[in-house]
This record gives structure tokens, sequence and C-alpha cells, in this order.
């Protein structure tokens, strides 16, 4: 009988789950930081999208060119300069995604068909531990400029390092797909300049992935050199 039901349950609990975050995301004002890095005063709009783009354009411009490079910023100014409840949105979807790459990067599923009774308990099981034990869960998540700079920026990272994360057991993902492998080399720009924390622990996955292809006596592919190059140049 409870087998029957365990599904739905977990289905129902993780729906629960995003409805929280969405409803906190939604409430959660703006504060600190936020109200510097938005490109307007606070309630004030532009006149147009042309001019909304063209204050956002010069926000961002000024923020890269005086201070920091970083895309989280960049994000915080975009997302500050939006209406709040488009930020609820698209950071509800940001951990949507987190969680669904946590579960890629501990399964690795290979050629193997996704499974669901696993990809549900995986998912649920990572919400919790990330609402229950990530150190301070409000600043990373809800807060907007941090959202931006840490899970926003931890979704791109996590999404790059996935093709390194399954050659470390043997799963060329990107194997005869020489688009998808040149699109990995220039993402690696922008996931350079994500965070200057959790890049090490991607640097980290490359430097165990060479050990093993040197150990092994094998050649790794291609892009695995590329990609680390324009990763580590553009966290330089």
């Amino acid at each position: 009988m409870w087998s029957k039901f365990k599904r739905p349950l977990l289905v129902l609990f993780i729906l629960l789950i995003v409805l929280l975050f969405f409803c906190t995301s939604f409430v959660v004002p703006m504060m600190g930081e936020d109200y510097t890095l938005t490109a307007f005063n606070h309630g004030e709009r532009a006149a147009s999208p042309i001019l909304w783009f063209s204050e956002v354009f010069d926000r961002v411009y000024s923020q890269v060119t005086s201070w920091n490079v970083r895309l989280g910023e960049q994000f915080a100014i975009i997302m500050g300069s939006l209406p709040h409840s488009v930020f609820a949105v698209v950071n509800t979807l940001a951990f949507i995604v987190l969680l669904f790459l946590v579960y890629l990067h501990i399964y690795v599923p290979s050629k193997q068909s996704i499974n669901k009774r696993t990809l549900f308990f995986a998912v649920f099981s990572a919400a919790m531990l990330i609402y229950f034990f990530m150190p301070a869960f409000g600043e990373i998540f809800f807060w907007r400029t941090g959202s931006c700079n840490y899970l926003w920026a931890l979704v791109i990272l996590l999404l790059f390092a996935l093709p390194v994360r399954y050659a470390l057991v043997g799963c060329n993902i990107l194997a005869g797909r020489r688009m998808l492998a040149v699109v990995h080399t220039v993402s690696g720009f922008l996931a350079g300049m994500t965070n200057e924390n959790t890049i090490i622990a991607i640097l980290f996955i490359y430097f165990f992935v060479f050990i093993k292809f040197y150990w092994t006596k094998k050649r790794p592919p291609w892009w695995m050199f590329s990609s680390f190059i324009t990763f580590l140049a553009s966290y330089c």
C-alpha cells in the first residue's frame, strides 16, 4: 500500500517545497546592496523598453568597468530593475534546476534512462538538505543580490561541470557532439566569472579527471583541455 502512494507523496512534497520557495522569494523585499545595484531609483520605472535596456546596459557597463565583473553582480542589476514578481519566478526556476543538477551529478545516468523514482527521491532529499542544513540559507536563496551571486552562479557552475563530472567515471557525453563541445568551451568564460569560491571545487574536479586519464594512460577528449583553459583564464 505504501509503495503505491510513495511517489505521488514525494511529488506532492516537492511541489509544496517549490511553492514555498516561490512564495518566500516573492515576499522577501529588496534590501541593502539591492538598492545600490539597481539601475533605477526606488519606485522609478523606465518609460519604454528601449529606455529600460539603455539604463540597465549603462549600469552593467559601469559595474563591470569600475568595480566587479562577476556575473552575479550583473544578474542582480538586471533583476533589481525588473518587477519583484519576475525575480520570484526566475529565482524559483533556478532552484528547480539546481535540484535536478544535484541529481545528475550524483547518479550519472549515462546511457540509461533517468529513473523517475530515483529522481523524485533525490530531488526531495536535496531540497530537504538545502532547506535545513545550508548555512546563510536566506542570504543565498532569497536575498536578491545574494541569490544572483550564489544560487544562480552555482547553477551555471554545476551545468558547466556536468560533462567533466561524467568524464570522471569514464562517460564522455560530448563525444560526437562537436557543436556542444564548442559551446561548452565558450561557456567556460562565463562559468569562470561566476563565483570566486565554488570555482575552486570545479578546478579540483578537472584536476582529478586529468589525474585519472594520466593514471589509466588514456588521452582526455579535446574539449577537456579547451574548456579548462577558458574556465581558468576567465577565473584569473
